[in-house]
């Protein structure tokens, strides 16, 4: 069957339709009552010369624009910028393909990962992220949905070997904290070596029994010197209910034993707590150590001071560990005096920490 040509054919408007349209427009033109050229009963289907004239016009306009617009980098900046944008898409496809990067993937690429892109990647590519950020650059930044401007927790992507995890720094939170305080090894100069499995050329697959990287770590909370007081208990007594609250930040949590806290010690800025610990970590070489020193009566995110460190920096015998507010400050007369004993020490855990710095002093503990 044949259908019905289409082209410059003729279609009769009946005098309704067109006094129609003639209202309508002066509607538009904002005056009701004035009379404009009478539109005729002729309506041409198909035609559409007038749209490709205005087309044609604003296409060269573009062009016009297109050439006379300045570049958005000077070239002087850009001749020595090194660093390009990696395609995001093309690298995590590669991971879904069971490889660590694209074919022939540039050097010189920096893949940017919001934290979400990265969490929903974390477990199922663990191994092949690694090896990628080994060889490339990685940047992770915050999700779009945190409009409170809070942080995620950049331990995790520390521990995938990404270089740059972008913060919120205007929320002082314990994110914040764990980064400010982590950065001030190595001089405060702002760079840390990353541990040796995410830079090696080792594979950096566990082992599947865990046994020749894990250690065994005893840590005895004696007491805490100098408590520094609540400033959100208000009229009421400013000294506060302690407690600590020891954690191992480590990439497999899920198998460790990872968290203890000792008893609450009621009114007392120098409580004994007299509390054990034992703990097995599978990768000690990329975990961390958390003190924190909180109050019974407070949020469960208050923290009145803390301590973080590599876990590889920890020595063993009697330890004062320095401690600092929830603003990250030193707290001169505060610490922490704590027992530290290797159960079973890996030869991982035996060598010197990468997070120290380079001059290759230990990690500052009485």
């Amino acid at each position: 069957m044949e259908g019905e040509p289409f082209g410059d054919e003729e279609e009769q408007l009946s005098d309704d339709e067109v006094a129609l349209l003639e209202a309508r427009a002066a509607e538009m033109a904002g005056s009701g009552s004035a009379k404009l050229p009478r539109l005729g009963k002729t309506l041409l289907r198909g035609s559409d010369g007038g749209s490709q004239r205005s087309s044609s016009v604003s296409s060269s306009q573009r062009d016009r624009r297109a050439r006379t617009r300045s570049p958005k980098v000077v070239p002087e900046l850009s001749s020595v910028i090194f660093l390009g944008n990696g395609p995001v898409n093309a690298v995590t496809e590669a991971w879904r393909l069971g490889k660590s990067e694209p074919d022939n993937f540039p050097a010189n690429q920096l893949c940017s990962f919001s934290e979400t892109q990265l969490a929903s990647k974390q477990d199922e590519f663990r191994s092949r992220i690694v090896e990628f950020n080994k060889r490339h650059l990685s940047r992770v930044y915050p999700s779009a949905m945190r409009m409170d401007s809070s942080n995620f927790d950049p331990v995790p992507a520390w521990q995938l070997g990404c270089q740059l995890v972008a913060l919120n720094f205007q929320t002082l939170d314990t994110p914040m904290r764990r980064n400010s305080v982590l950065f001030t090894l190595n001089g405060g100069c702002g760079y840390l070596l990353k541990p040796r499995p995410l830079r090696s050329e080792f594979p950096s697959e566990p082992s599947s029994s865990g046994s020749l990287r894990a250690v065994k770590l005893r840590v005895r909370v004696l007491c805490a010197i100098n408590v520094p007081p609540n400033p959100h208990r208000g009229f009421r007594s400013s000294i506060v209910d302690p407690y600590v609250r020891l954690t191992i930040l480590s990439p497999t949590g899920g198998r460790d034993r990872l968290k203890a806290n000792t008893q609450v010690v009621r009114d007392n800025k120098n409580p004994v707590f007299d509390f054990r610990a034992d703990f097995t970590v599978s990768e000690p070489e990329i975990a961390l150590f958390s003190c924190q020193l909180k109050d019974n009566e407070a949020d469960e995110n208050f923290v009145v001071a803390y301590f973080v460190a590599p876990l590889t920096d920890l020595r063993e015998g009697l330890r004062s560990l320095p401690m600092r507010d929830a603003k990250t400050n030193q707290l001169i007369d505060c610490s922490v005096v704590c027992e530290i004993k290797w159960l079973q020490k890996s030869e991982a855990a035996s060598v010197e920490s990468s997070f120290r710095s380079t001059a290759g002093e230990p990690l500052d503990m009485c």
